[in-house]
């Protein structure tokens, strides 16, 4: 903890952020919000025009996942039009792992882009009922018992 105390800027616990289909910041719980996340820390330095933003974790870090924080990054850009630099990291706080990353606005178009393709494909699948396998790590959790990927879950003795 204390190296993130140690960071210069504004510490912003528990950023609530939510933006409307044209990408405009919304209120959380807006009628017209299109997409919505929390980041666990940002920390906003405006001299530097940087935020630098943590999720924390306390499961493994078997399978992390950092697309999560480029969507935080790119809410970040919206929600605080002077920040021009992201910098992210997952905390894997019981393993002591760090999974960072960086994000620059001049890049924040095509990465809305990649971003707009995901959100077609899941509206379609919503649209046709049709939703294709997507075989991963996390199978042995997952409830869809009847997709061909789906293995059992091996219980581990205490």
């Amino acid at each position: 903890m204390d190296a993130l105390i140690a960071i210069p800027g504004e510490k912003l616990p528990e950023v609530r952020m939510a933006l409307n289909e044209e990408l405009k910041p919304v209120d959380f719980f807006a009628a017209d919000v299109f997409i919505r996340g929390v980041a666990d820390l940002v920390i906003i330095d405006r001299d530097k025009k940087r935020a630098t933003i943590f999720d924390y974790k306390t499961g493994k870090a078997n399978y992390p996942d950092p697309e999560q924080l480029e969507l935080m990054a790119l809410m970040v850009f919206r929600l605080f039009p002077e920040i021009e630099e992201v910098k992210a990291a997952l905390l894997f706080v019981v393993h002591n792992k760090v999974i960072p990353a960086a994000y620059e606005r001049k890049d924040e178009k095509v990465k809305w882009n990649k971003w707009g393709v995901k959100i077609a494909n899941i509206e379609n699948a919503q649209d046709s009922g049709v939703w294709n396998e997507n075989p991963t790590g996390l199978c042995g959790w997952c409830v869809v018992r009847d997709c061909p990927h789906f293995r059992e879950r091996k219980q581990h003795a205490a």
